[in-house]
């Protein structure tokens, strides 16, 4: 039983440990972009980072006392961010993919542009590819959903991949790419569901309870099958030893034999102590003492001596003690001697090994 209940522990921790482990997602070397994307430039955000976004050229003018242009581009959401570049210059209200470098000026008010590094202006065929790869991206989006494990929270992912499925629907491909890029990165990360995991983990306590309800059951069903004994048997195969006292003893593992013990130290040569007996599925502990032997086998202990009482005394047992009451009056017969002293009728006195109990003849000692 120890060892299935460490079992049973052991497969637990194990199952805990191994729900808690979170897997670390990579981070893209280029920010993505977003509807708060130029809001973010201009917070300080990406600053020094290299960035790249599309967006409309809507107007530009030439840098005083240099050959380079600072141009304004309208990113899908209508904000807006410049740009500085060196020749050739763009075209008004085209639309172009534009790489670059987050700089921050060196005086007050700071104020943030765009080192532009590329442009790529988007035509026909660009656009197609856009459309490819966003779909691609989709579908490598969807296939990652597939593999979150279902005690892992997906719904960060799923958000992502449907504003991607969205922004490809409305024709806006980067857009539709870098949002399938973040469900990616969220599938790869997604955390622990909690709740789910509370009631996974309520499950597995509830299921080992009842295997362990079931084990423990089983085997309180073999104990008690194998206590429930057949007495008239057991009285039929036991023995009976002594001349003057005498008690019967049963087969060895069939009754359960009580720890206290009378050693017989005078009036009996055969026997040499007299052992207590119970059967597991009778709780009653109670023992008589007399010149008869008793209906109950187990329970007498006879001592077949004309100066004892027909019921001389009785013992009673719970746990370790013992309580031996006298039961034979002193003013009609001869009363159970305790220590030397004569008890009184229903005097009660318990027993403590070295007690040296006299009745009739016979004189005991207790012994535990």
């Amino acid at each position: 039983m120890k060892n299935t209940n460490k079992f049973f522990l052991s497969f637990f921790v194990i199952a805990f440990i191994a729900l808690q482990i979170s897997v670390f997602s990579q981070s893209d070397s280029r920010s993505q972009h977003y509807s708060n994307f130029f809001p973010d430039i201009r917070n300080g955000k990406y600053d020094r980072e290299v960035v790249e976004f599309i967006g409309t050229v809507t107007s530009w003018e030439r840098v005083p006392q240099s050959t380079t242009v600072e141009y304004w581009v309208r990113d899908d959401w209508g904000e807006v961010i410049s740009v500085i570049c060196r020749p050739p210059y763009p075209e008004t209200e085209k639309r172009y993919k534009i790489t670059g470098i987050v700089t921050v000026t060196n005086t007050e008010p700071l104020r943030r542009y765009i080192v532009q590094e590329s442009r790529l202006e988007i035509t026909s065929s660009l656009t197609e590819r856009e459309r490819i790869e966003a779909n691609i991206k989709i579908s490598e989006a969807e296939q990652a959903m597939l593999s979150i494990p279902f005690y892992r929270d997906d719904s960060q992912a799923k958000t992502y991949l449907n504003q991607a499925q969205n922004a490809f629907n409305n024709k806006q491909w980067d857009i539709a790419k870098q949002y399938a890029k973040k469900s990616i990165s969220e599938a790869a990360s997604a955390p622990l569901d909690i709740v789910l995991f509370l009631i996974i983990l309520s499950i597995v306590i509830l299921v080992l309870i009842v295997i362990l309800l079931v084990i423990k059951f089983s085997e309180n069903k073999k104990i008690s099958k194998e206590d429930k004994i057949d007495i008239k048997k057991v009285e039929k195969n036991s023995s009976l030893y002594g001349e003057t006292v005498k008690y019967h003893v049963p087969p060895p593992g069939t009754l359960k034999v009580l720890p206290g013990k009378f050693l017989v130290t005078k009036g009996e040569s055969k026997v040499n102590e007299i052992r207590l007996f119970k059967s597991k599925d009778n709780p009653d502990s109670e023992y008589l003492f007399s010149r008869n032997m008793g209906s109950d086998k187990f329970k007498t202990i006879q001592i077949d001596d004309p100066t004892v009482s027909r019921e001389q005394a009785k013992l009673f047992v719970n746990g370790e003690k013992y309580l031996l009451i006298n039961k034979a009056d002193p003013n009609k017969s001869n009363a159970t001697i305790i220590n030397g002293r004569q008890m009184e009728l229903n005097e009660n006195h318990e027993l403590k090994p070295g007690d040296v109990i006299v009745m009739g003849t016979i004189e005991l000692t207790f012994s535990m």
